[in-house]
């Protein structure tokens, strides 16, 4: 795989984390009620800090995905950190899916996530 591909698919892994983090930072509550079905799940003070907290995550690890795509033969922590956040996500996302505790969005979310770990390992595994 040429390096420039593998840089684009982690530019592209790191808009997907930062678009995501941006929408659950701007619009908490709508963020919510998509994932969730219902707004009212964060309310209060300790819901809305994890709920931010998770968001602030997530986009430093956009921003870890923006880092690798300028040099990714240089940061294959970031990578394997990466992907074993994603696995997280989509595992606990399945759950909470399982559970009916999020509905299909947030899963869709979750598997989103689980198959941008195979876009990060086939570029890991395709440098030169």
């Amino acid at each position: 795989m040429k390096n420039q591909t593998r840089r684009r698919i982690y530019f592209w892994g790191a808009l997907w984390n930062l678009g995501f983090a941006l929408s659950g930072l701007a619009l908490p509550g709508f963020t919510m009620w998509l994932i969730s079905g219902s707004a009212d799940s964060i309310t209060g003070v300790l819901p809305r800090t994890f709920f931010a907290f998770f968001w602030v995550a997530v986009g430093l690890f956009g921003i870890g995905y923006y880092l690798v795509s300028r040099d990714p033969d240089r940061n294959e922590a970031v990578i394997w950190t990466g992907c074993a956040g994603k696995v997280i996500i989509f595992l606990t996302f399945g759950y909470l899916f399982l559970c009916k505790q999020i509905t299909i969005f947030g899963f869709l979310a979750g598997l989103g996530d689980f198959i941008w770990t195979f876009f990060f390992l086939a570029a890991r595994t395709g440098k030169k």
